[in-house]
């Protein structure tokens, strides 16, 4: 990033009218220290000439960050890279009368007044300087993508914009290299991986993701996109813990009823099996990666009994649900006697629970994670059998 964002704590950009004024006058020539007193508002100690070349590459940068905003429209802001001196330096100055008179009049054959006629044709019936028409024309066009930008710098960001129009370029590169390439799917891909969201990015550290979320989180950019990012987000997982239990107490399960076991709402005579499943995983909290595995399984074999066969735990077997997990599999309608479609039951692999994209199950299961389950849900039947349940 560049020197001036960092500093700033920001990964957007934070152009104005000022600095604008700033690359303007730059461009009519005018000395950058004098830019610097005028716009800037930089003390003498800050102009040091390297400082303000400095502080005019980041104002360019950001001018092209703008410049993604309006699409092929500013397709020509690039001009404004174009430094002044190169412009003005190719231009053919035309010949002084003193020279005019050493070339044709050597040997003073004309009188004053003859010369200056014959010098004023000369200069009538040159040809023009096409460099200098072409520089001309830049110059002209240059002043006009400035005048057009103004309205630029007020526009508010929209969940189409693409992430180069509003963020550091080389953020914003990282950001569509991952496929991210807009602010509405930026948004989306944080409210679903939370706070870690960042380690999907190459590139990406845990500081600039977090002044980015941050950022999209800040009401004006919130109201703009219309949507925003969710608090568990923002903290870190110890801090977030207790909001990302209240996402999913609020998590709206799918037209099928499936939802993760803590948000599950079953019918009435089976809210007892929830209950004891819960109290079950309660026994392995103390070794997160074994409650994890048995509460991925625990929940598969609720969610079946509860909406495939609509009986309690109590009441089933073991080969009902091997049966189900034999038939499981993307795209499966010809041979799937269940009330819930496969593709129901089946979501994307990185989808968090907290989000209504959660699904119990993300693919066929291995013959190895096929026994897994199966060993699972027997030692969790035997338990729930034992009289003191």
């Amino acid at each position: 990033m560049s020197r001036n964002w960092r500093s700033a704590g920001t990964v957007a950009i934070g152009l104005g009218k000022r600095q604008l004024a700033f690359l303007r006058g730059y461009l009519d020539g005018l000395p950058l220290p004098v830019l610097g007193r005028r716009y800037l508002s930089v003390g003498d100690s800050d102009l040091d000439l390297r400082v303000l070349k400095a502080h005019l590459k980041s104002i360019r940068q950001q001018v092209m960050v703008i410049g993604e905003r309006g699409g092929r429209e500013f397709k020509d802001a690039r001009l404004l890279l174009l430094d002044p001196d190169k412009l003005r330096s190719t231009a053919t100055q035309p010949m002084s009368l003193e020279e005019f008179r050493q070339e044709r009049d050597p040997y003073e054959m004309y009188s004053e007044s003859e010369l200056l006629e014959i010098y004023q044709e000369a200069l009538a019936d040159a040809p023009p300087d096409r460099r200098a028409q072409r520089n001309e024309r830049i110059r002209r066009r240059q002043v006009a993508v400035l005048s057009q930008f103004e309205h630029l710098l007020h526009a508010d960001p929209s969940p189409k914009d693409g992430v180069a129009g509003w963020l550091e370029p080389s953020l914003a590169s990282r950001l569509i290299a991952a496929e991210i390439p807009t602010l509405g799917k930026l948004v989306a891909v944080i409210n679903e991986q939370g706070y870690w969201w960042f380690k999907l990015v190459p590139g990406v550290g845990e500081k600039v993701a977090r002044s980015l979320a941050t950022w999209l989180a800040s009401p004006y950019i919130a109201t703009s996109l219309k949507t925003t990012v969710g608090p568990h987000a923002l903290k870190r997982h110890k801090e977030h813990k207790k909001s990302r239990h209240c996402d999913l107490d609020r998590l709206r399960a799918p037209s099928s009823g499936i939802a993760p076991i803590e948000a599950f709402v079953p019918p009435a005579r089976f809210a007892a099996d929830r209950e004891a499943v819960l109290a079950w995983l309660d026994g392995y909290k103390a070794k997160p990666s074994t409650y994890r595995a048995y509460r991925k399984e625990a929940e598969r074999l609720v969610l079946f009994a509860a909406l495939e066969l609509r009986k309690p735990l109590a009441s089933i077997y073991i080969e009902q649900y091997r049966d189900f997990l034999d038939r499981l599999a993307p795209g499966n309608t010809e041979d799937w006697p269940y009330r819930i479609a496969a593709a129901d039951w089946i979501g994307e692999p990185k989808a968090k629970r907290w989000t209504d994209r959660w699904r119990p199950f993300t693919g066929a299961l291995s013959d190895k994670s096929r026994k897994l389950a199966l060993d699972v849900c027997r030692t969790l039947l035997a338990q729930l059998a034992q009289p003191s349940h």
